[in-house]
């Protein structure tokens, strides 16, 4: 069975039944996938592409829940100000590499 066809099948008929419902997707090829969602959706109003950099997004979220003392990622939403600070510094380059 093809497992990862079986949930975006499911996916995508949760997000056409609940078509107001923002989807946000984080991947290297956000747009692409972003597209194809689209398609199958049939809409593309609240459906974001976020396209990201996985190791950079690791460092960023294990930098702030450093700073932050906070061992579950959940805590991190309410230092979103920490995240873009430590994020900027990852896209200027001082980050990127371990």
């Amino acid at each position: 069975m093809d497992y990862d066809r079986v949930w975006l099948d499911t996916f995508v008929e949760a997000f056409t039944v609940n078509a107001h419902a923002p989807i946000h997707v984080l991947a290297p090829d956000a747009e692409g996938i972003r597209g194809d969602l689209s398609e199958r959706i049939k809409r593309t109003i609240n459906v974001n592409a976020w396209p990201v950099n996985w190791h950079a997004l690791s460092r960023v979220l294990l930098a702030a829940a450093r700073l932050h003392n906070v061992a579950r990622i959940q805590e991190l939403r309410i230092h979103q100000r920490t995240l873009n600070r430590i994020y900027a510094a990852v896209a200027e380059g001082s980050l990127a590499r371990a």
